[in-house]
């Protein structure tokens, strides 16, 4: 089986959280044979020996009949105040002993450090090294970088302690597996081709923790430039909005509360999801996490509605402390302007400690009316145009707001400053005997 996707995407924990998972964001981890690995007064030989996992396709790092550092190395490319992690599986060979690290450029200080391939030990604080057994060794580098732009990685032999020394076109160690990723850890090994990729997810219900399975999914966009409210980016009326520490499925420090104005009026949030509206006739998934809050009449009551195609137009209304949703609207109809419109799919699925996550799945038939979705506070799960005014002692929670093209939600794809792609899910079999060909 190999699996890849050219992206990190989200998937439930076994704990019901969100979660992300990491990217390998160098390509050919296992080919240091190919163009993308320099090479310098070194060799490759692809395949020369068993690597950890025991297929033939580690390959031999060999110093070239020549003095100087023997190294191979990539460059790649960083964005300041990220931090970031490299770590690649060695084995001893003929020398036993390398220096991996981040160079200077766009790092603050040189992180690189010495490692003995049979004593198993580094020399610094911000290395490690992991045997995995057969020889083989995962040794790691970690730093903050400090600057944007161009970076390296690299990997130096050894000879009797020296960096410099005169090679002999045979002695080398054995490397497989290069890995590069955001964060202070190594995380699994994720190996790639031709474009980077993001592990595999392993799907969990969110209420009961219940796996279910290898999450496969398509290509998908969150239109959304910004998926938390807090952002001003979002037009709000008639509504306070505040960020607060909650329990919440991403584990986010705080998530916004919204609770709506004492003045009798519609309260609501809104905004074009992008500059170029959304197309005519095209099914679009609208969905946000939410929870109810406080203790007034419309404590937990909410709307998600596309606004500005008229009066009458799609909305699906929720009461999150009675987990019920209902389209007051109906699921089509026509608006005041001549609009038409359906909503083909409305609900709610329950996650830990109170929160939902809801969704409409809607269609309308004009290009220039549609764009706008807003999330309204309600004091009656009948109302189809909220306009009250709150005595502010309840509301709900929100996070996580995605607009996306489609006739199904699919996994949440956060977004901050704008729109996100999440590549597809590409999952091959090759061994028949594993599944039912019938």
């Amino acid at each position: 089986v190999t699996f890849t996707r050219a992206s990190s995407a989200t998937y439930v924990g076994a704990d019901g959280l969100i979660k992300t998972t990491p990217v390998n964001l160098f390509i050919y981890s296992e080919e240091f044979d190919n163009v993308a690995w320099l090479k310098s007064k070194a060799s490759i030989t692809p395949n020369a020996v068993a690597d950890p996992n025991g297929s033939l396709t580690a390959d031999k790092l060999v110093a070239n009949v020549a003095s100087g550092e023997h190294e191979i190395s990539r460059v790649f490319t960083v964005t300041s105040g990220k931090t970031y992690t490299g770590s690649i599986y060695v084995k001893a060979a003929e020398l036993t002993e390398v220096r991996f690290g981040f160079t200077t450029t766009n790092f603050s200080s040189p992180t690189r450090g010495v490692f003995d391939l049979t004593t198993g030990s580094a020399v610094e604080s911000y290395n490690t090294i992991t045997y995995v057994g057969d020889g083989w060794y995962r040794i790691t580098v970690t730093n903050t970088a400090t600057g944007s732009g161009s970076a390296n990685l690299f990997l130096n032999l050894l000879s009797g302690g020296a960096q410099v020394f005169t090679g002999d076109g045979t002695s080398g160690v054995y490397i497989w597996g290069a890995q590069l990723e955001e964060g202070s850890t190594a995380s699994e090994y994720i190996p790639t081709g031709a474009t980077i990729s993001g592990a595999p997810r392993f799907d969990h219900d969110p209420a009961t923790g219940e796996s279910l399975g290898l999450l496969i999914e398509e290509a998908r966009t969150n239109l959304i430039p910004y998926s938390s409210p807090a952002n001003p980016w979002w037009n709000k009326f008639e509504l306070s909005s505040v960020d607060v520490s909650v329990d919440n499925p991403f584990n986010y420090s705080s998530v916004r509360r919204h609770r709506a104005t004492t003045v009798l009026n519609t309260h609501y949030f809104d905004r074009r999801p992008d500059s170029t509206f959304l197309s005519a006739d095209t099914d679009y998934t609208f969905s946000a996490f939410v929870a109810p809050e406080g203790t007034g009449v419309d404590a937990g009551k909410m709307q998600l509605r596309v606004f500005q195609i008229g009066q009458n137009s799609a909305s699906i209304n929720f009461d999150l402390n009675a987990g019920q949703s209902n389209a007051h609207s109906g699921t089509s109809g026509t608006s005041s302007n001549g609009v038409t419109w359906s909503v083909s799919d409305y609900g709610m699925q329950p996650y830990a400690d109170g929160w939902y996550r809801v969704w409409m799945t809607f269609r309308s038939s004009l290009i220039c009316s549609v764009g706008i979705v807003s999330i309204n506070s309600l004091n009656s799960p009948d109302y189809q145009i909220p306009g009250y005014a709150s005595d502010g002692t309840g509301g709900y929670y929100v996070a996580g707001i995605q607009v996306e093209q489609g006739t199904f939600r699919t996994s949440v794809i956060p977004t901050d400053g704008a729109t996100a792609t999440r590549a597809a899910d590409v999952c091959t079999v090759t061994n028949s005997n594993i599944y039912d060909t019938d």
